[in-house]
């Protein structure tokens, strides 16, 4: 399995952790999503060759932009 961590700094809420983990969790060949409100990361476990600028595409088109 691989992983691919990513910083957000606008995770406020248990609802940001929520919209993410749903939002990432519906990619093809995600099979979870661990987001860590106190430092700001997300981190997304999956199989195959999911790419990590489709994982920041689709945080940005939800409103979770990632910091570099």
């Amino acid at each position: 399995m691989k992983s691919e961590k990513l910083i957000v700094a606008n995770i406020k809420c248990s609802g940001c952790v929520n919209t993410i983990v749903e939002k990432l969790s519906a990619l093809e060949g995600v099979d979870h999503v661990n987001v860590d409100q106190a430092d700001k990361s997300v981190t997304v476990f999956f199989e195959g060759d999911l790419k990590r600028e489709v994982l920041i595409n689709r945080l940005q088109e939800i409103g979770y932009p990632a910091v570099d």
